[in-house]
């Protein structure tokens, strides 16, 4: 059974409830009176009227709470969790972890907002996390430890891998 058939045998679930308690406090013998029977007592029609206010918005705040609860299993089912280290000019090192739902490292960082979409085109990012190269600088990309020349678009991320970009003079 997958997400959104679990969601609505709940929501169906949760309206039969909400239509039983419906015929309970508005019992068609004595809708006119001023007083109905609910749960074997006689209520004031004021009453139950909250009572059934207070019943539909928890029936709704429990539809909202499966499903957030059904997408956010989903989306953490589909995120790549990975670390991101950036070496700026003056060999200052800043790490980010980032949990990406992208492909490619492009995407997570993309997603993570270190580098910016108009230099996507161009495959070649002088701006990284706002530090922009100067003076024919670039940066450097090393998967594990280990320098690689392709761009960032080509590389492939998993679970628990470990880059990290580099200032490079």
């Amino acid at each position: 059974m997958n997400c959104v058939q679990k969601i609505w045998t709940q929501f169906y679930i949760y309206l039969k409830k909400f239509v039983l308690w419906y015929k309970i406090l508005y019992n068609k013998r004595t809708r006119d009176d001023f007083v109905v029977n609910f749960m074997g007592k006689r209520v004031p029609k004021k009453t139950a009227t909250i009572a059934m206010c207070c019943i539909i918005t928890i029936l709704i705040t429990c539809i909202f709470c499966i499903c957030y609860l059904a997408l956010t299993k989903f989306n953490a089912q589909n995120t790549t969790h990975i670390t991101v280290e950036i070496v700026y000019a003056d060999s200052s090192i800043q790490e980010f972890k980032i949990d990406s739902a992208g492909a490619t490292l492009e995407e997570a960082l993309l997603d993570e907002g270190l580098i910016e979409s108009s230099e996507q085109q161009t495959g070649v990012y002088t701006v990284i996390d706002g530090v922009v190269t100067e003076n024919g600088a670039t940066w450097q990309i090393l998967i594990d430890g280990e320098a690689t020349d392709s761009k960032l678009a080509d590389i492939q991320i998993s679970n628990g891998d470990c880059y990290q970009i580099v200032y490079t003079h």
